[in-house]
């Protein structure tokens, strides 16, 4: 019986790991186009904590229109370099990355982001595979539920990127 509970310690404790290995990031920066080119998009994340880089199927951008109603998400498919407090992920559109001759750590398939006015939140699994929300960013004239993350910030990430400034958790004082 004593050896089961250990086993079953040590069960528990593996996954924990892998859990916290992504509950500390939040979005730092985000642009929608450029342009007028909805191809040009990216979304940057921030590591507020260490050993966050194991990302690859336990992580995910979500993203909805203007009035909250389509959601649609990426989850994230390779982990990332790095880990440390202040290490950055990019996932950004292959156009933005030929643009502007970088590799991001992952591409962001076309179409995924709404320009000018929607969302876009970051989740994370826990150590039994649930996603929970991280972070949200709502923007422009956006609709839907931003929940306790505020009112949408009033400018639109469209020939701009919109930069967070502050780590408070309400959108217009953070962006």
């Amino acid at each position: 019986m004593r050896r089961a509970r250990w086993m079953l310690l040590g069960i528990v404790l593996g996954l924990a790991g892998p859990a916290r290995a992504q509950q500390g990031i939040v979005l730092q920066e985000v642009l929608g186009s450029w342009r007028a080119d909805d191809t040009l998009q990216f979304v940057e994340l921030v590591m507020v904590a260490d050993l966050q880089q194991a990302l690859a199927g336990r992580a995910a951008l979500v993203f909805e229109d203007a009035t909250g109603a389509t959601e649609q998400t990426f989850l994230f498919t390779k982990n990332v370099d790095g880990g440390v407090t202040g290490a950055t992920v990019l996932v950004a559109t292959a156009r933005m990355a030929e643009l502007v001759g970088m590799v991001p750590d992952l591409v962001l398939p076309d179409g995924m982001m709404a320009p000018a006015s929607g969302r876009v939140c970051y989740r994370a699994a826990n150590a039994l595979g649930d996603f929970s929300t991280i972070d949200c960013l709502a923007y422009g004239s956006f609709t839907g539920s931003n929940g306790s993350y505020g009112p949408p910030v009033r400018s639109q990430p469209t020939n701009r990127a919109l930069n967070r400034t502050r780590y408070t958790g309400i959108n217009r004082t953070d962006w």
